[in-house]
């Protein structure tokens, strides 16, 4: 009896699911291509690639993931790809800063990281609390502590600083420390103004040995922000979240699952890193 009972559940189970599978099935069939959009000098109707190896593999890795055709739209300038994307002629398109509608009209979603580049790292400026510093804007004039040696210390602090509108050509001076811990004191002891540094630097700093410790309580963050995207590949606004969430996971995993697909996305990059919806603009200088 038991035996008959489990076939009848297998049955209604396997009906149940061969079921929604063509339901989705059907429902696939309906949707309309994912159309991408990139600047490769000779425009071309949107289209399924053909004679391009890297952009077949894009086409086919992606339409298999997301469940819905693929096509690659050609047009001659980054400046018409984002054209496109703003007005929803493209579903995602290849744009850089000069080019990126607002984000009422397309996100960012990720960025090619180069061979040799340490990525858009999350940087920070902090200060004494009882000094008057209070935004990027206040630093110009100031003695910098840089808090230790390398790019991510001092090269993509600069440059994150500047994107987002500090003057960092106007410091009064430079100082850098070996480590994050001189760095400090060096400000603390009033020897230096501002301390700049990048975030894992900064949590590692102010972590007390143990519970109540307060190792940076008489300093405040006075901006934390990071260097604008060079160039992202961006989402039309108003994609629905499932496409969202699962081409930014498609996509992360990009250069491990698919190299030609990748390598066609992002040539001479080592991986597609998430960025903010805003990463080809500046996001201001405040705290």
């Amino acid at each position: 009896m038991k035996l008959r009972f489990r076939y009848v559940l297998a049955a209604l189970s396997a009906l149940w699911i061969g079921q929604t599978v063509n339901a989705e099935a059907g429902a696939d069939a309906s949707i309309g291509p994912f159309r991408i959009g990139i600047a490769l000098g000779t425009p071309g109707p949107c289209a399924v690639p053909t004679n391009d190896a890297g952009a077949e593999a894009l086409a086919g890795h992606l339409s298999a993931r997301l469940r819905r055709p693929v096509e690659i739209c050609r047009f001659a300038t980054t400046a018409e790809a984002g054209a496109a994307l703003a007005s929803n002629q493209v579903d995602f398109a290849l744009l850089d800063q000069a080019n990126a509608p607002d984000l009422g009209q397309a996100r960012a979603l990720v960025t090619p990281r180069p061979d040799g580049s340490i990525g858009r790292i999350l940087s920070v400026v902090a200060a004494p609390k009882s000094s008057s510093i209070a935004s990027l804007n206040d630093i110009a004039g100031t003695r910098a502590v840089f808090a230790g040696q390398g790019a991510a210390f001092i090269s993509g602090p600069k440059a994150a600083i500047s994107d987002n509108g500090g003057p960092i050509e106007a410091l009064a001076s430079e100082t850098i420390e070996a480590t994050p811990e001189q760095a400090v004191e060096l400000v603390r002891t009033g020897e230096g103004d501002i301390l700049v540094t990048h975030v894992a630097a900064w949590q590692r700093l102010c972590r007390g040995a143990r519970e109540g410790d307060e190792p940076c309580a008489d300093f405040k963050v006075v901006w934390m922000g990071r260097e604008r995207a060079k160039t992202a590949w961006a989402l039309r606004a108003d994609a629905d979240r499932d496409t969202l969430y699962r081409l930014a996971g498609i996509l992360l995993a990009l250069n491990l699952e698919n190299p030609a697909a990748f390598a066609w996305m992002a040539p001479g990059s080592v991986e597609l890193t998430p960025v903010e919806a805003g990463a080809l603009s500046p996001t201001g200088s405040g705290p």
